[in-house]
């Protein structure tokens, strides 16, 4: 919506209603600027993203691997060998 205001109209000795000069001229976008402001942004919220998804500590991860290394030991010991399956 447009602001309005009264003026003055000069040789008719009336008053007129015109558009705000403030609702007509908005300020100048330099397009190359929005273009990089807006991938800066996005960039970040994507960072922010990947921190919550892959962000972990260093202590986290190895007690990821320590854990993963009991596992495959576990697993290891409890194979059962000199039975080949499939075999009749």
């Amino acid at each position: 919506m447009a602001a309005w205001r009264m003026a003055w109209q000069d040789g008719c000795g009336k008053f007129i209603c015109m558009p705000r000069k403030e609702a007509i001229m908005n300020n100048v976008v330099n397009l190359r600027q929005a273009r990089k402001a807006k991938a800066r942004a996005d960039k970040a919220s994507q960072a922010q993203v990947n921190r919550a998804r892959f962000g972990r500590t260093k202590a986290q991860r190895q007690i990821d691997a320590a854990e993963e290394q009991r596992r495959a030991a576990l697993l290891e010991g409890a194979k059962i060998t000199g039975q080949d399956e499939g075999e009749d």
